[in-house]
């Protein structure tokens, strides 16, 4: 495969995965007003990143301990905003979760649509291409995702087995006894969890896309083979 027709393939994969977000932010956008939309800016990022700043302030400008305690109060706002944010889902789209209780195929069914919109669009570009090209696509997104995940489980995968509990833990001690002498550790692992969490849940996502693509290159190498196998009859 030469090298363009190679960063055409990919680039065809990156059109369809920017589709596919702009469908994402076009259907949240209908669902939710502007505070449930921009939530994790609000309450998770922006605090997250001001008590960053306060924490270098602090450690490298030697800052005021009044300015540490407004940045570990920040934190904590978005440790809570984060642990809140599933509920907070749940409670506004309640009465889609009723709906799932009582037809759960119907929601599966209903991701699986608009998942089609994505696909239908991609797979007949896919078919058009050679297969051989189509095989060594597919090799390396499995080879990609393979990696990708032990990649993710050496760094996230602890985190993901204890949650944001000890970061949420470290930074109330950290807040408690701030006007004490203390471990940089303890600042260190509060302001870590968070970090890593966020990097965890978005690599699942990506994983999961990446995976889709693998399935796509998968029945395009099958109806490839298929049209090119003889009749029988």
């Amino acid at each position: 495969m030469y090298r363009a027709e190679r960063e055409s393939l990919f680039r065809l994969l990156h059109a369809a995965s920017r589709f596919e977000s702009r469908l994402s932010k076009r259907a949240n956008k209908q669902r939710h007003g502007f505070f449930i939309r921009n939530f994790v800016w609000l309450f998770q990022a922006i605090p997250f990143c001001i008590a960053g700043l306060a924490a270098i302030a602090r450690k490298f400008f030697d800052a005021s301990k009044d300015v540490a305690i407004v940045g570990l109060a920040l934190l904590l706002l978005s440790y809570l905003a984060t642990l809140i944010h599933p509920f907070l889902i749940a409670w506004i789209n309640r009465r889609a979760f009723i709906a799932a209780i009582k037809d759960p195929i119907g929601l599966l069914l209903e991701n699986a649509s608009a998942a089609t919109a994505v696909d239908a669009r991609l797979l007949p570009r896919l078919v058009r291409t050679p297969i051989e090209h189509l095989e060594l696509l597919l090799l390396e997104l499995k080879a990609e995702k393979e990696f990708f995940e032990r990649r993710l489980s050496l760094v996230v995968g602890s985190i993901e087995k204890i949650g944001l509990g000890p970061g949420l833990l470290a930074a109330g001690v950290s807040l408690a006894n701030i006007k004490t002498d203390q471990s940089d550790w303890i600042g260190a692992l509060a302001y870590a969890m968070p970090v890593l969490y966020a990097f965890g849940v978005a690599a699942h996502f990506l994983l999961m896309r990446l995976d889709r693509f693998v399935k796509l290159a998968e029945l395009a190498v099958a109806r490839k083979k298929s049209q090119a196998s003889p009749s029988i009859g």
